[in-house]
């Protein structure tokens, strides 16, 4: 799941995208990635959270994320950058009722991966999350990013499952954001369903 998923946003927990600019990657003989491209991506994303004075629970979401990655990089082709610039999530929990989230129009939610062999991509992605939360009126975001990784067998990453592990990522009200934390995110789960492609 996102894995810190996003923030003083525009939430849309985890939409929608600060543009990115940058020159086109040439890709290298014998490269490991394929050239630069942005990549919509169908998601399904679970986030652990505990909020003072509201509860635990573990937040369900499905959407959509866009990825801007670079072609090929380094001397042997075998590394790959990117960002997420946009994403789109709804969910529902029995405690916090209907979330919607989206990434930070504000702090970057980069991304790495490196080639291991053919069908082996390890990468992470360090996610800035907002949550809006309609029944509570409760807008929320984490300033550090929560880090999630895994391993895909091909680019873009259709089927791969990232995990953030235990964590305690601290929440703080977008009304207050000088005030202490109001929670905590402790785990975030994600597996990527499909790339989404556009217009059909």
């Amino acid at each position: 799941m996102m894995t810190r998923f996003s923030c003083v946003c525009g939430l849309g927990p985890l939409v929608l995208f600060a543009c990115l600019a940058g020159c086109r990657s040439v890709e290298k003989p014998g490269a490991c990635f394929p050239p630069e491209a942005v990549d919509h991506l169908g998601m399904k994303v679970s986030v652990d959270v505990d909020l003072a004075g509201i509860g635990k629970d573990t937040i369900d979401l499905e959407g959509t994320v866009a990825v801007h990655r670079s072609g090929p990089q380094g001397p042997d082709g075998k590394k790959m950058v990117g960002e997420m610039i946009g994403a789109s999530l709804r969910g529902k929990s029995q405690v916090f009722g209907d979330v919607i989230a989206v990434h930070s129009p504000t702090q970057p939610s980069p991304c790495e991966y490196t080639c291991k062999g053919p069908g082996s991509y390890q990468g992470h992605f360090a996610i800035h999350a907002c949550f809006w939360l309609p029944q509570h009126d409760l807008f929320i975001f984490s300033e550090e990013p929560v880090r999630v990784e895994g391993t895909a067998e091909a680019i873009p990453p259709v089927g791969q499952k990232a995990d953030s592990g235990p964590v305690q990522i601290s929440l703080f009200d977008l009304r207050k954001p000088k005030a202490n934390p109001i929670g905590v995110v402790t785990r975030a789960r994600g597996e990527v369903l499909a790339l989404v492609k556009l217009g059909n």
